[in-house]
C-alpha cells in the first residue's frame, strides 16, 4: 500500500493496482503489478514481468531496463529499487544509478529518510552516501510518521 500527499491511496489486490481518492470517493483500476509506491505526486510500480514502470496519468511508461523486486519512492518522486540479488539503485531523472549496499527490503519515510534491511538483518539509514546502522536483528521495516521512527521488527525471541 502507498499514499500520495493529495490523499490518494494505492494498493494491489491480486495483480491489479488500485487508486482510491478519499476526496472524490473514486476508485480506479490503473494497471497490473506486483509492487506499487508513491512519492510526491509520482506513482511507480513493478509490473508482472519485474520491470519498473511510472504512471503518466493514463497509463504506464517503462523506465529503463532495470528489473526489480522491491520499490520505494522519495518525496521528490525518485524511485529507489532493490533487485532480486539485493542490489540497490536510485532513479536520477533519466536512469537508475547503482547505490552501494545490498538489502532484503527498502522503505522511505515521509521525511525522505531511506532505510534498508541489510542482509545481516540490521536496519540501516542512508545518510550522506553511507548506510548507518539504526537497529539490530530485524525481519522487516516499519516506518512511522515522525523522524527516526523506523523500527526493525523481528519474530525471533531474544535469548
Amino acid at each position: 500500500m502507498a499514499a500520495k500527499p493529495d490523499g490518494t491511496f494505492l494498493s494491489i489486490l491480486g495483480t491489479n493496482i488500485y487508486s482510491y481518492n478519499a476526496g472524490t470517493n473514486l476508485m480506479d483500476d490503473i494497471g497490473d503489478g506486483k509492487e506499487v509506491a508513491a512519492g510526491g505526486s509520482t506513482i511507480w510500480a513493478i509490473d508482472l514481468q519485474d520491470r519498473v514502470m511510472r504512471y503518466n496519468g493514463t497509463g504506464w511508461d517503462l523506465m529503463g531496463s532495470a528489473i526489480a523486486k522491491k520499490i520505494a519512492v522519495d518525496n521528490t518522486g525518485a524511485a529507489w529499487i532493490m533487485q532480486s540479488d539485493g542490489t540497490l539503485y536510485k532513479w536520477n531523472g533519466t536512469q537508475f544509478n547503482f547505490v552501494t549496499g545490498t538489502s532484503l527490503d527498502i522503505s522511505i519515510s515521509a521525511f525522505n529518510q531511506v532505510f534498508i534491511l541489510g542482509e545481516d538483518h540490521d536496519l540501516y539509514e542512508y545518510i550522506a552516501n553511507t548506510w548507518v546502522r539504526r537497529s539490530w536483528n530485524a525481519d522487516l521495516i516499519a516506518i512511522g510518521a515522525g523522524r527516526f521512527k523506523a523500527t526493525g521488527i523481528t519474530s525471533k525471541k531474544n535469548s
